[in-house]
């Protein structure tokens, strides 16, 4: 099979199983979507602590992660992704306006914004790993055909990510 024919598969296969979801259907696609992200997300966080630690460069994600866990959690399930998918929202609008339609490229892009922004707030450049979240829930944003459905399904699997990290962390401890 070709590259070009396996590309077109995939798109068609998004197209078919996320965009052009409804409520339901999209909404029960974020449990497993937030499983597999919570699981990439955790390889990626481990490969850059592992890159920066051979580097000398000392982390301190233990910390941010105890001072998250131990503080209410009501800001990362609920206050958080309304208002960063907010503002992701509105990133994607921008970048659509001048980038156009590609499913991926804005996405991307957004998810650069946002990463930047929480590796700059926690001054750890381990928390790069967030992107892997933030390019899936403005993939839903950018790309379902009904907006309303892809944010609000946006902010769901933000939360259920947020959730998945704050149980591991109380369950097996930090770290």
């Amino acid at each position: 099979m070709s590259l070009a024919r396996t590309r077109d598969s995939f798109e068609a296969f998004l197209e078919r199983t996320l965009w052009g979801a409804g409520w339901v259907r999209l909404s029960l696609a974020c449990i497993p979507l937030a499983l597999a992200t919570f699981l990439v997300e955790d390889v990626v966080e481990s490969a850059l602590d592992a890159v920066f630690s051979s580097l000398g460069f000392p982390g301190h994600m233990d910390e941010i992660k105890v001072r998250q866990s131990a503080s209410s959690w009501a800001g990362p399930l609920l206050v958080a992704p309304v208002l960063e998918n907010l503002l992701c929202l509105f990133w994607v609008r921008v970048f659509a306006h001048k980038l156009g339609r590609s499913w991926w490229l804005v996405p991307c892009i957004v998810a650069l914004i946002a990463t930047a922004f929480h590796v700059a707030l926690y001054m750890e450049p381990r928390y790069a790993s967030v992107f892997v979240d933030f390019f899936l829930m403005c993939c839903l944003i950018h790309n379902a055909k009904n907006r309303a459905v892809g944010f609000w399904a946006s902010v769901f699997l933000h939360f259920l990510v947020n959730f998945i990290v704050l149980m591991q962390w109380r369950i097996f401890g930090i770290g």
